[in-house]
């Protein structure tokens, strides 16, 4: 009983369908004759003026080279990167700085307990008023002697022994300010400065502790012009060699970068060589760590028109085709604003390039001449003779030709 129900409902079903779709299609035919009606004298693909679709076209442009973009994914570091800390032993009386703190070349970064060295300074520089009181004395002595000697008042042995101890004075004052000398250094070394423009990244000891000579205090990052590490295939390499700038994307900005070094080891897991290139940029910009893509593009030589990917339909037997607007013409009755009518031109894809997530583009060769108005999007929308109304893109901007990673009509950077 199930069955004979199921089966009358399928049936029913069947029937109403069937008459919908008649329905359907009487409407069409009363539309179809209304409208040729309107626009008899119209001729094939006319249609109402309020249905007509602006669609982007751009001239097609013959090229006789074709590049495809290759995307190589390295990492931002710091130029410079160090832990710095003391020369010497002591205990770390203050820490200017914290963590993330940017700090000028050259400014405090902490100290320590300078208490004994300051007291052996004052003590050396007693030594130096003493050592240059017994120099003056010893000087004071010879030259008596001499002026004695011209009158053969004293002996040469005494003049020799006068001079001997103004000699032992002198070397006396000199060890001592040395001395003195090597204690105001050591004061100098109790002040932790920045090697460099620099961010704290790391702060390793805290006020109080007893740090050993060496102990890192603090971990530096320099500031100016970061680099990007990136691993390239030895072919990519070879041709960056060639250049002296690119450009480096890390995250939605683009920055102009410096070549600053091929390194000559290959890295055995990867078979890639790392290249090192200078940012215009700093650290606020950019952190450390961060995806740095290199793009580099490949151009071989080869004839046709560069498309991008979006222009291009399936046709039969793994044919491809373009849409192309042609001029409504005197003799064509079109509706007031058609400017074009769309034809279908057949083409065959020479070369592919789907590096890019909105720039896939293809050379192709076939039907198309010199300034063919190509239609650029939205082709599901248009069929064969359809008037349109061609809104032409600017000449000066590459939309025939959109590269990884950048929008569909913006200008290749």
């Amino acid at each position: 009983m199930s069955g004979r129900i199921r089966m009358r409902f399928r049936t029913n079903a069947a029937v109403a369908a069937t008459v919908v779709a008649a329905a359907a299609a009487a409407t069409w035919s009363c539309s179809s004759g209304a409208g040729a009606d309107v626009g008899a004298d119209t001729g094939a693909g006319a249609v109402e003026e309020g249905t007509i679709l602006t669609v982007r076209t751009a001239p097609a442009v013959r090229s006789e080279s074709f590049g495809r973009r290759s995307l190589y994914r390295g990492q931002i570091e710091a130029r410079r990167r160090s832990e710095v800390g003391f020369d010497l032993a002591g205990t770390l009386e203050r820490v200017v700085v914290d963590e993330g703190d940017r700090v000028a070349d050259g400014a405090v970064l902490a100290e320590l307990d300078t208490r004994r060295l300051e007291a052996r300074s004052r003590q050396l520089e007693a030594a130096v008023a003493e050592a240059r009181t017994a120099y003056d004395l010893a000087t004071s002595t010879l030259d008596r002697f001499e002026r004695a000697a011209q009158r053969s008042a004293v002996s040469p042995q005494d003049v020799d022994e006068a001079r001997r101890a103004r000699d032992s004075a002198a070397a006396a004052l000199d060890r001592t300010r040395a001395e003195r000398d090597l204690v105001e250094v050591d004061l100098e070394k109790s002040r932790l400065r920045a090697p460099f423009r620099s961010l704290v990244v790391e702060r390793r000891l805290d006020e109080g502790q007893v740090v050993m000579a060496g102990t890192p205090v603090l971990v530096l990052l320099e500031v100016d012009r970061p680099r990007a590490r990136v691993g390239l295939p030895i072919e990519a390499a070879r041709a960056l060699e060639r250049e002296e700038s690119v450009d480096v994307r890390v995250g939605q900005e683009v920055y102009p970068a410096r070549r600053l070094a091929l390194l000559p080891e290959q890295a055995t897991a990867t078979r890639t060589v790392d290249v090192l290139l200078e940012l215009d940029a700093s650290l606020g910009e950019l952190r450390v760590g961060e995806t740095a893509v290199l793009s580099l593009e490949d151009r071989s030589q080869a004839s046709g028109f560069e498309l991008p990917l979006a222009a291009l339909t399936e046709s039969s037997r793994g044919l491809w085709s373009v849409l192309v607007t042609v001029p409504v013409s005197a003799d064509e009755a079109a509706p007031a604003r058609a400017t074009h009518r769309i034809e279908q031109r057949p083409v065959e894809v020479v070369e592919l390039d789907t590096s890019g997530d909105a720039g896939a583009r293809a050379l192709v060769r076939g039907a198309l001449q010199e300034g063919d108005l190509i239609v650029l999007d939205g082709l599901q929308r248009l069929v064969v003779g359809q008037w349109v109304i061609a809104e032409t893109v600017d000449a000066g901007r590459p939309a025939l030709a959109t590269s990884a990673g950048v929008e569909a009509g913006e200008a290749v950077r």
